[in-house]
């Protein structure tokens, strides 16, 4: 019994530092981007929950500063005039409002900019029914760099990340091409009648993305579209501290594997019956 005894020792040894670790948790991030700066009149953050379902409905409104230069009676944004480059957001709230290491950075492009539509004039009546503020107000790749980049900074390394990304302006010429580590997605923007937020038409949804502490987000106008349209997005993922490492896996296997020789070694001595009483 002494081998049984030292098997077990040495299997809780190796199985203990992870039966010490966090449970598995989801987070979810909602990004709502908007004009900031002069341009920023007309922005609404966004407060439901999307296409992706979230136990909360908190958003990060992201706001890079804009020059006011398409203010109008339509609506409010311009080009980007924020100094230095990226502009950065970081620790980034949950969906139930708790900060995480998350952050988002934009690039100025050539430069580039954001809108908000101003609901008040009907200019929204194209937009999804069921999340306005969120598809109202968007970045926008096109005023003069073809294709530009988000980034997503501060992920816990060790986890898949799903991203739903939304690309939709008021009018279907707007649509969207988005594209992370090298597969592109795009959207056909909105169909020019009341919906509801629909997969393939204001969003696209990347799944089992894998990154070492951030990820880019590349934006373009998808073929004809007049610009390229970034309304926000949702981030989901399985806390990485809790995610067996290559390493934690190898301490796994090899308890397994000597809890194996520990059941094999007593069906072996079931099998050879009782010990002889020393005489």
């Amino acid at each position: 019994m002494k081998v049984i005894r030292l098997i077990l020792w040495v299997s809780t040894a190796l199985l203990q530092p992870l039966f010490l670790q966090p449970a598995l948790a989801m987070v979810y991030i909602n990004v709502d981007f908007q004009p900031g700066g002069s341009g920023g009149g007309t922005s609404v953050t966004f407060n439901a929950r999307g296409a992706m379902g979230t136990p909360g409905t908190t958003w990060n409104a992201v706001a890079p500063s804009t020059d006011g230069s398409d203010n109008a009676s339509y609506g409010s944004g311009g080009l980007y005039n924020f100094s230095g480059d990226p502009y950065s957001a970081s620790a980034l709230l949950d969906s139930t409002g708790t900060a995480t290491s998350v952050g988002v950075e934009i690039f100025k492009g050539d430069p580039d900019g954001a809108f908000a539509l101003n609901p008040l004039n009907g200019w929204d009546t194209n937009i999804a029914e069921n999340a306005k503020e969120l598809m109202r107000d968007y970045l926008i790749s096109g005023y003069a760099t073809k294709t530009n980049s988000v980034n997503i900074t501060g992920l816990p390394a060790g986890s898949f990340y799903t991203l739903v990304l939304y690309g939709a302006g008021d009018l279907n010429d707007c649509s969207t091409k988005f594209t992370i580590n090298g597969v592109s997605k795009a959207t056909t923007g909105v169909p020019n009648d009341l919906h509801n937020l629909t997969e393939g038409e204001d969003y696209v949804i990347f799944t089992g993305i894998t990154a070492s502490g951030s990820v880019t987000i590349q934006y373009a106008n998808n073929d004809e579209s007049a610009n390229g349209n970034f309304n926000g997005f949702q981030l989901a993922y399985v806390s990485g501290d809790s995610i067996p490492t290559l390493s934690e896996w190898g301490m796994i296997i090899l308890a397994g594997l000597l809890l194996g020789v520990g059941a094999w070694y007593l069906h072996q001595r079931s099998r050879a019956g009782p010990m002889p009483a020393p005489s």
